[in-house]
């Protein structure tokens, strides 16, 4: 009896350092940066400093009102980061070929931001990271859909 008591303790031990393990290899998937004052969560895909050369496709998000602020865990409780954080890797698969995408959650410091304010991000994450212009993809929870409209559409308001 004594034996088994032991041997559960131990299976218990193991399972939460297990649980531990995954949740830290997970959230550190993510580096916390600051872009002009705005909080960002970015993620690298696997590849990124074996391949100096190479530009990859980027999925930026722009949180929901609840998300906006300066509370840097906060962009990460929805949308891709919230996915990177339970271990998503950031691929996607198409057809037969796996897509590797940086990831970036950006966290307005205020809501509604202006065009203004939003392209200088872009530009200094640009300036950051190797993003394919031509492979940029947008995209936000309610809220955050005002920043990438009036970036796209240029509407300085």
């Amino acid at each position: 009896m004594k034996n088994n008591s032991t041997f559960t303790k131990y299976l218990t031990v193991l399972f939460f350092l297990a649980i531990f393990q995954t949740h830290n290899i997970a959230s550190a998937q993510q580096t916390l940066i600051n872009v002009g004052g705005w909080n960002a969560y970015v993620h690298l895909p696997w590849d990124y400093n074996a391949n100096p050369t190479t530009k990859y496709p980027t999925i930026i998000f722009f949180p929901g009102l609840g998300e906006v602020g300066t509370t840097a865990s906060k962009v990460v409780q929805n949308g891709p980061g919230a996915f990177i954080n339970q271990g998503w890797n950031g691929n996607v698969l198409i057809g037969t070929d796996s897509v590797k995408f940086i990831v970036i959650s950006l966290q307005p410091s205020s809501a509604w931001p202006a065009e203004s304010n939003v392209k200088p991000k872009f530009q200094a994450l640009k300036s950051l990271y190797r993003i394919d212009d031509t492979k940029m993809h947008l995209t936000c929870l309610p809220m955050g859909v005002w920043a990438p409209t009036t970036f796209a559409t240029g509407n300085p308001t």
